[in-house]
């Protein structure tokens, strides 16, 4: 009787440490930046999902998103950590491959969020708004709010991320195809940086004086050139189309000095990123090659309904 109740006392405990096992999972995460309120509702997300799991999950990022040689240090530590898992947001989508790769050589298992890697063959999933469709969605409100008609400027962030290149692409490829009296002028680039976008739209409407409207890829961007244009007394007469949601952007949105903007769900990415990378780690669910976490066009028009309250503030 002694020996049947060891051996169930045995069998009970072996299974509760099988069970336990996955908490010891180790991940971190690795952000493009800290300059933008953006991160702040990602990391909201990150901190939920590991809640939820019985996790922790140190956050990092660069103070700015031009930072890549901080953020490649970054991930050398975490991989020096020798962790099990790192979510990676690059600054750089060329830079980071080579560190991507070698993490996989060690045994450490990554995953991208918010923006992608040049070359995915190492990395398990690409967690994300699918950001060439975002860029479409916002040319194709430019394009119904302009007529069809005037002269439209692009003020994208990081030239160097995947992210900025095919929201861009998918805008300009929409105007293209659906707006052809629409005149698009050559892309700037700001670095999602307020002053420098602000500099970048200020520029370009004195050299096009008769300029309609201007697309801002990202937070950074979008608070830049709005600021542009009320410093230039054209609210009104430069449309701004944004991108993303944060307090400033809704701000300028209920001012009517931002039109619209196409909003992501950052507490959602950051969510799902921290759930699907411990997932298959803790051999539970493999990760799929990539999720989509959609996006919507917010103006005053939808700005009062309960979903699109539900994504601009998400915990409340």
């Amino acid at each position: 009787m002694k020996r049947t109740l060891a051996l169930v006392v045995i069998c009970l405990l072996s299974g509760a440490a099988l069970f336990a096992a996955p908490k010891d999972i180790k991940i971190e995460v690795i952000c493009m930046g800290f300059q933008h309120e953006y991160w702040q509702t990602v990391r909201m997300g990150t901190e939920k999902a590991a809640k939820e799991l019985g996790i922790v999950v140190p956050f990092y990022g660069p103070a700015v998103e031009t930072e890549v040689d901080v953020q490649i240090g970054m991930f050398e530590n975490s991989m020096a950590k020798k962790v099990d898992g790192i979510l990676l947001a690059p600054c750089d989508s060329e830079a980071l491959v080579p560190l991507v790769e070698k993490a996989t050589r060690q045994g450490i298992v990554v995953a991208t969020f918010d923006t992608d890697i040049n070359k995915t063959d190492n990395r398990i999933s690409f967690i994300a708004t699918d950001n060439y469709a975002a860029g479409k969605l916002a040319g194709k409100n430019a394009g119904r709010l302009l007529g069809g008609k005037g002269k439209v400027g692009v003020v994208g962030h990081l030239a160097a991320t995947m992210d900025t290149r095919e929201r861009v692409g998918g805008f300009v490829d929409v105007i293209r195809a659906e707006f052809p009296g629409i005149q698009l002028l050559e892309t700037v680039y700001g670095d999602g940086d307020h002053q420098k976008s602000l500099d970048k739209a200020t520029d370009m409407m004195r050299a096009h004086p008769d300029l309609a409207a201007i697309y801002a890829t990202n937070e950074g961007g979008a608070v830049g050139v709005a600021l542009a244009v009320e410093q230039a007394r054209k609210v009104g007469k430069v449309k701004v189309i944004g991108f993303d949601s944060s307090e400033q952007e809704i701000d300028y949105l209920q001012k009517d000095v931002i039109t619209g903007f196409v909003v992501q769900n950052p507490f959602q990415i950051g969510y799902l990123a921290v759930k699907t990378l411990y997932e298959h780690l803790a051999d539970i669910k493999k990760a799929p090659p990539r999720i989509d976490t959609g996006v919507v066009w917010v103006d005053m028009k939808n700005f009062k309904q309960a979903d699109i309250q539900k994504i601009l503030y998400p915990l409340k």
